[in-house]
């Protein structure tokens, strides 16, 4: 994964968070499906390389990641707009942050 697509979903999950934030729904109903989509199957990538990952001494909080996505869902079944922006922000947001730091390590690409 590309370290810069990485910080193009973390400012996404930060614009979306605005924008729920200032009530701005329709906007942020532009872009969020694409964002959760990509996010997911982000997601979902790190936690099929689990073992990978592991093998080279980084350690993937599977439980931890699962859990965000599962809030992630739930934010969203429930049209729950507070809940949505604050686990994007604080949940999404970090989950990307964290597959950053593993593609740092791994030496990934910036580009």
């Amino acid at each position: 994964m590309e370290i810069q697509k990485l910080k193009e979903y973390i400012k996404a999950a930060e614009n979306i968070s605005d924008m729920l934030y200032a009530n701005d729904v329709s906007g942020a109903q532009q872009i969020i499906g694409d964002t959760v989509k990509n996010v997911n199957n982000i997601y979902l990538g790190y936690i099929n390389r689990t073992d990978e990952l592991e093998g080279r001494g980084i350690e993937v909080p599977v439980d931890i990641l699962l859990s965000q996505m599962k809030n992630l869902m739930t934010a969203i079944d429930s049209k729950d707009i507070i809940m949505l922006a604050d686990t994007l922000l604080y949940e999404i947001k970090e989950g990307m942050l964290f597959f950053t730091d593993i593609e740092n390590e791994l030496g990934g690409t910036q580009e």
